[in-house]
């Protein structure tokens, strides 16, 4: 642990910094800080990540326990580990930095087991926006029977409609004055239909 830090106080210089030296420390105890303090690193690539969350988990046994050792939450935990699962190639573009939209392959990974499909999939859904990718994926049979459908329906637009809960409230095209006329409409036709 502070191995970077070491090699920085060097490179400057330095011959004195303040540290803390556990001498008493075993090789696992100092492997897990060292994992902690690696997976909280923002530049590590989703990649690494995934392999250094699986050396914990494999010593430990369940994800609960790699939780507590890095404090990292379970869904997260579990989004790196999917990326395990993922074919080569894809595993080599979230190294390589080409891709890094964890969720989303990891949610491609849980989805589709077959390496060659996942690759499949990728390829004809990278192109869409976020959104539609994960309805894509949200969607999308494992045998991939309705991928070519459900790409089709993307280009079509079909997955580009906002979703509104409260028309009157949410909806960014309704004009205020209609707004207010269509709240008084409702507000009539709903006490006319109590009665």
């Amino acid at each position: 642990m502070g191995q970077r830090r070491l090699l920085a106080v060097k490179e400057l210089g330095w011959k004195n910094i303040p540290a803390i030296v556990q001498a008493s420390m075993t090789k696992d105890d100092a492997i897990a800080l060292s994992l902690v303090e690696n997976v909280h690193r923002a530049d590590m690539n989703p990649k690494d990540k995934a392999v250094a969350l699986k050396a914990p988990l494999d010593r430990l046994g369940t994800v609960p326990q790699v939780q507590k050792e890095t404090g990292m939450t379970g869904p997260t935990i579990k989004k790196y580990l999917l990326l395990l699962d993922l074919a080569p190639e894809l595993q080599e573009k979230l190294a390589a930095g080409e891709v890094s939209a964890t969720s989303r392959l990891s949610k491609l990974a849980k989805t589709i087991k077959d390496p060659t499909k996942q690759v499949e999939v990728y390829e004809q859904i990278s192109g869409f926006t976020q959104d539609v990718q994960t309805q894509i994926l949200g969607r999308v049979t494992a045998d991939l029977g309705n991928l070519e459908d459900l790409v089709d329906e993307a280009h079509e637009g079909a997955f580009d409609m906002i979703h509104i809960r409260e028309c009157l409230r949410d909806c960014p095209t309704i004009p205020k004055e209609l707004k207010t006329q269509v709240a008084a409409m409702l507000k009539a036709h709903g006490s006319a239909a109590s009665n």
